[in-house]
């Protein structure tokens, strides 16, 4: 789209074209036709967390939005929704989600309402969930368990003794 402007002595200045408007984070970047479909939900005040190539995190990562490691994490995750291990990425921990798709390395427990395990995937350990894809390619190795195990967490199975 071309804009003509007008200085102030309503002379046209020169033609400019008009950008299309830049999401304000990552989270809006994501929101599309499949938004509603994977169930997670989408909110304006939180963005994407980030794990880039390179890092490595030690310790417990709790997020409220969507996280996406291409990195390492060594440690647990709690996420109140999207969980995405990028290729080339590693979690060394377990991990507690609405969504968590994997296409990268995982090692330990994945508690999900969905865990899709993506063509590069290699996941050790058990996934506790009501809906599991693994895709060709996808390697995993461990227990599927019913989507009943994920709606308990880690922590209150060690509490109750099971």
């Amino acid at each position: 789209m071309k804009i003509l402007k007008r200085n102030k002595n309503s002379q046209p200045a020169k033609e400019t074209k008009k950008m299309a408007a830049v999401p304000e984070t990552r989270a809006e970047e994501n929101k599309g036709p499949d938004a509603a479909a994977d169930g997670v939900e989408k909110k304006a005040n939180c963005s994407d967390t980030l794990i880039a190539y390179g890092t490595v995190m030690t310790g417990v990562l709790t997020v409220e939005g969507n996280i996406v490691v291409e990195g390492v994490v060594e440690g647990n995750i709690v996420c109140h929704n999207r969980v995405n291990i990028a290729e080339g990425g590693q979690v060394k921990g377990d991990i507690q989600a609405k969504l968590i798709v994997i296409n990268g390395k995982i090692t330990g427990r994945c508690d999900a309402h969905s865990v899709t395990l993506q063509e590069k995937a290699q996941a050790e350990g058990d996934i506790c969930t009501a809906g599991l894809v693994i895709e060709k390619g996808a390697v995993f190795s461990g227990h599927s368990l019913p989507g009943k195990a994920a709606e308990t967490s880690p922590a209150q199975k060690a509490q109750s003794g099971r």
